[in-house]
């Protein structure tokens, strides 16, 4: 079993299911689940993922998304 999910064909999923909702896989749902992770945890995933607030700068985040999406 996986920690957490994974981020192959991640990018631009739509409803991706959440325990409580769905969510658009875009660039603000990525940073914001890097920001704060517990905000909004993937469906059969327990919320253990640390925040990254305070120790990436725009720059290295926008650089994440950009790897993410291109993880195909």
């Amino acid at each position: 079993r996986l920690t957490g999910p994974s981020w192959f064909n991640l990018y631009g999923q739509k409803g991706h299911a959440l325990e409580d909702g769905v969510v658009d896989v875009d660039d603000n749902y990525i940073r914001e689940s890097i920001l704060e992770p517990n905000k909004k945890v993937v469906q059969g995933f327990s919320p253990q993922m640390p925040t990254f607030a305070g120790q990436l700068d725009d720059k290295q985040i926008t650089a994440l998304i950009e790897f993410m999406k291109e993880q195909k």
